[in-house]
């Protein structure tokens, strides 16, 4: 079988009845209104969950950043590294987990010879 022939059939039946299941066909607003554009349908939905939640007024920040972030120099992350920390890094790097997306783990960094 190719990939994708396998279960078609059953697939389009499950989305499109979960399609109908989830899908608001219209919506009652009096006993006597009936919604059925989805535009107003939208805009009746979005003003009911507002007025249930609720509308905040944003005030101001009462506290100070300027005194929380304290500046700090770091020149020492500008510099390069040193053979002593690429060779720590090696040695100290698990040997079954790959450090980034290359999926190259400690096994094979440390059989390269760095």
């Amino acid at each position: 079988m190719t990939l994708g022939d396998e279960n078609t059939k059953f697939f389009h039946t499950f989305a499109t009845w979960s399609y109908c299941k989830n899908f608001v066909y219209s919506l009652i607003i009096d006993e006597s209104t009936i919604v059925i554009d989805h535009e107003l349908k939208a805009g009746i939905l979005f003003n009911a969950f507002k007025d249930r939640l609720g509308c905040s007024d944003f005030s101001a920040i009462s506290y100070n950043l300027q005194a929380l972030i304290q500046p700090i120099d770091l020149p020492i992350l500008d510099g390069l590294f040193s053979d002593e920390e690429i060779q720590l890094a090696v040695v100290v790097m698990p040997l079954d987990h790959a450090p980034g997306p290359d999926r190259f783990n400690g096994i094979s960094i440390r059989n390269v010879g760095i």
